[in-house]
């Protein structure tokens, strides 16, 4: 049986996360959040959610819910990226000061309309599905620090997710090979980090084990439902094809 929880957000400000091949000179951004991104915001919001007495058992138990768990996206209807060139602080290798300016290329996404985020809890229990349902309505950042989204609604259905979401490419059908004219590398949990008894410990920015990339971090080649439909200099406006 399929059952999917799906939350449904508003944008609020402008969003940007760079994607796993960025600098910090050079951040092009993704059009969605990631996987890795959004299990991220959730284990955070337990901090939020819960006592400090709690939290960190709390936030472990969202993990450990979460981990395995598959996460698809309908996108807003239209977005459009923005180019630009800002002054950032960096580090200074060739003097006595700890940083300098610099200049570094960044995007930023404008979206119009409803961001849909469906998460798979078909095995999950039912305090399992109550702790996830607690916490996304506490989800208000989605990618860099900046990027706010308002919560608006939730339901649990049991119906297939329609093919106009986000799926991995390798797991697209013919029909959504045609649709999803948009491919992006999304990063997710991988297996290394699922099984890990020490999971948490390599998240936390407190904790002293470690992320490694195509391990415990990995890139997933991922189908979006947008064309582009017109590009500048200065912007790429895509709209949703499905």
């Amino acid at each position: 049986m399929t059952r999917w929880l799906i939350a449904k957000f508003e944008p609020a400000s402008l969003f940007s996360l760079r994607t796993a091949y960025g600098t910090n000179k050079g951040g092009k951004t993704l059009l969605l959040p990631s996987p890795y991104a959004i299990k991220m915001a959730l284990i955070d919001a337990c901090f939020r959610c819960y006592p400090p007495a709690t939290a960190r058992v709390q936030a472990e138990r969202c993990l450990r819910t979460l981990a395995g768990a598959a996460i698809r996206l309908l996108p807003p209807d239209h977005c459009v990226v923005n180019n630009t060139f800002l002054k950032i602080l960096d580090r200074d290798r060739d003097t006595d000061s700890p940083f300098k300016q610099t200049i570094a290329y960044r995007e930023f996404v404008a979206f119009t309309g409803e961001l849909a985020m469906a998460i798979e809890c078909a095995a999950w229990l039912q305090d399992q599905l109550a702790q996830i349902a607690l916490l996304l309505p506490h989800l208000n950042t989605l990618g860099k620090r900046g990027s706010f989204w308002q919560f608006t609604s939730l339901e649990l259905t049991t119906e297939p997710l329609p093919d106009s979401y986000s799926v991995p490419r390798a797991e697209a059908s013919p029909e959504q090979i045609l649709s999803h004219l948009t491919t992006q590398t999304l990063d997710e949990f991988g297996e290394a980090l699922i099984q890990a008894k020490d999971a948490f410990n390599r998240l936390s920015t407190y904790g002293d084990g470690k992320i490694e990339l195509n391990k415990h971090r990995i890139l997933t080649l991922t189908a979006i439902p947008y064309k582009r439909r017109a590009a500048s200099q200065s912007f790429t406006w895509y709209e949703r094809t499905t």
